[in-house]
């Protein structure tokens, strides 16, 4: 029998962490917490001292007590990701090195005949959760707000007692998606060292002679760099004049409003009238490249996924996330380096 990750009690308490704060809730109250300004910055801690010590004022405050606590990670804390069959470790890798934070945390959750990718600034995390361990809180499960969906749970203002045991009743799922207790699929790094190791002794035997090469042509430079009338003599160069060379800088693309392609995909045998609306909606607000397409092979989904390019601003992502979330009850947003588009939005068979 599975262990009870969040057995049922009276004393349970929800912390949402979200791109700008901390939404904590009981079965009587709703307190908000937002990050001190310059503690965080872009999901990164980069004042640790000053971010815990704002923490534990806000506990102390807030007079909250002791309790059993259920971290969700908010969606716009988490990139995710993804796929109709088990991925590839390559295809992982991939998704994950265009990750920026410094410190990942990462999972792979199958839940019905989709498996999904996600990771999270495991910094940002840990700090919050060891700042409630040390005033006696017990955190035992670590979720994106995306497990709660599939358990079809939904954090209101107050825990009444019926949620509470609903929660815990629902552990199994929510297990698949827990953070402190999954093994991180970023593990290309350990298998190529571990490679490297298998393979030395043939390498080195490949790369002696070419090492000893390179020596005998250093050494032959320095020498010339020594003797300067002899390297100018017989090459019959008087004056050497150095090439001015031109710092090639890479450009990368800028986001904006006029700039940003929006693809909006609908089934072709399902037309929806929504999907215009949104389209009109998107334009009324700037958006100057959106166009409708409908395919024969659609989202199978009952819910409306958004996803973004990897580097897609968030102040255009917020907008375009609520001008979708109030046509599209249900949506689900992720982040993909591999989009026809910078932005498609394929519509669920709910909506």
């Amino acid at each position: 029998m599975a262990r009870n990750l969040l057995k049922f009690s009276p004393k349970i308490a929800v912390l949402v962490v979200q791109k700008n704060g901390l939404g904590y809730y009981d079965d009587s109250r709703e307190l908000n917490f937002k990050f001190p300004a310059g503690a965080v910055v872009d999901q990164e801690i980069v004042d640790p001292l000053q971010f815990t010590a704002t923490l534990q004022q806000f506990i102390h405050d807030h007079h909250l007590e002791p309790h059993t606590l259920l971290l969700v990670l908010d969606k716009s804390y988490c990139f995710s990701k993804i796929f109709t069959a088990a991925p590839a470790a390559e295809a992982v890798n991939e998704f994950l090195a265009n990750i920026p934070f410094s410190s990942l945390s990462s999972l792979l959750a199958p839940v019905d005949n989709r498996t999904y990718l996600l990771a999270v600034n495991k910094d940002l995390y840990e700090t919050i959760k060891n700042v409630f361990h040390q005033s006696k809180f017990k955190i035992t499960l670590v979720l994106p707000s995306l497990a709660l969906e599939t358990a079809n749970l939904t954090i209101k203002k107050q825990l009444t007692p019926h949620a509470l045991k609903e929660i815990s009743q629902k552990q199994k799922i929510l297990k698949t998606f827990n953070f402190l207790g999954s093994r991180s699929p970023s593990y290309s790094f350990s298998a190529a060292f571990k490679r490297l190791q298998n393979h030395s002794s043939r390498n080195l035997f490949i790369l002696l002679p070419v090492f000893l090469f390179l020596v005998i042509i250093l050494g032959g430079l320095l020498w010339l760099r020594s003797h300067p009338s002899v390297r100018l003599v017989r090459s019959g160069i008087t004056n050497i004049h150095p090439i001015p060379t031109k710092a090639v800088t890479p450009t990368i693309r800028p986001y904006s409003l006029e700039s940003t392609t929006i693809k909006i995909i609908t089934a072709a045998n399902r037309p929806s009238k929504n999907a215009d609306k949104l389209k009109d909606n998107l334009a009324s607000l700037g958006f100057k490249n959106v166009v409708l397409s409908s395919t024969t092979a659609p989202n199978t989904s009952a819910k409306t996924i958004l996803s973004f390019s990897l580097r897609y601003p968030a102040d255009l992502k917020d907008k375009i996330t609520s001008s979708t979330n109030k046509l599209f009850i249900d949506t689900i947003i992720q982040d993909d380096n591999n989009l026809a588009a910078d932005v498609v939005i394929t519509v669920g068979q709910s909506n």
